[in-house]
């Protein structure tokens, strides 16, 4: 992501979390949170297998395992919170916010399984580098509106 993406993720992730303190959120902080966290867990386990792979302490078989739960895990943060009503212009801002950071973190997750199976090492090295700063971006997100 470049240096400006990730200025205007931050300030999406900013105004969220401001109309979030104003009060205009009528509780979808909490569950879009766990989302958030549950999705950086999957994410950060990702990395950490692929990391170990490359470090030759994990077989390929179970990276690809390992990978592909982390993209069903994601997946399934990703629809909770889509699933979610939201009531305020506040709620929609902060849902959408989240569901970016979600998706970046699928789309993220699907390129590393791409760089596994074409063996390009350089795009796979990238990769777990770009999917630990997500995990812990999701991290930081989750816990910031998790009380």
């Amino acid at each position: 992501m470049s240096r400006l993406g990730r200025g205007l993720n931050r300030f999406a992730m900013l105004a969220a979390l401001l109309l979030l303190a104003t009060g205009c959120s009528s509780g979808l902080a909490d569950p879009l949170g766990q989302s958030a966290k549950e999705a950086s867990a999957a994410v950060g386990s990702a990395a950490m297998v692929l990391r170990l792979e490359t470090e030759g302490k994990a077989t390929d078989a179970l990276a690809q395992t390992t990978l592909g739960d982390m993209v069903a895990q994601s997946s399934a943060a990703y629809k909770s919170a889509a699933e979610l009503t939201p009531k305020t212009p506040g709620d929609l801002a902060l849902q959408q916010n989240v569901l970016k950071n979600l998706d970046e973190a699928l789309r993220s997750l699907h390129s590393a399984e791409v760089a596994q199976e074409t063996g390009d090492d350089s795009a796979f090295q990238a990769v777990v580098d770009q999917l630990q700063a997500q995990a812990a971006e999701l991290a930081e997100l989750g816990k910031e509106l998790k009380p």
